[in-house]
């Protein structure tokens, strides 16, 4: 592995984590590029981290809180 492909790497992991510290707080937070998604994948959510990487959610109901 070349060197600037491991710091890429090492800068996405960073990255994906602010990303989501950020989805945690506010899921349609205008930087995360939230939408949901269709055919397979219907029913799910997906934001964006970099031009070829997406992180694909759901959103589920806390059965404690209501």
């Amino acid at each position: 592995m070349r060197v600037g492909s491991l710091q890429k790497r090492l800068n996405g992991k960073s990255q994906i984590g602010e990303l989501l510290a950020l989805l945690t707080a506010d899921p349609f937070d205008p930087l995360l590029q939230t939408h949901k998604l269709k055919g397979k994948l219907s029913g799910a959510w997906a934001c964006s981290v970099d031009y070829d990487c997406r992180i694909v959610f759901n959103f589920v109901q806390n059965i404690e809180s209501g």
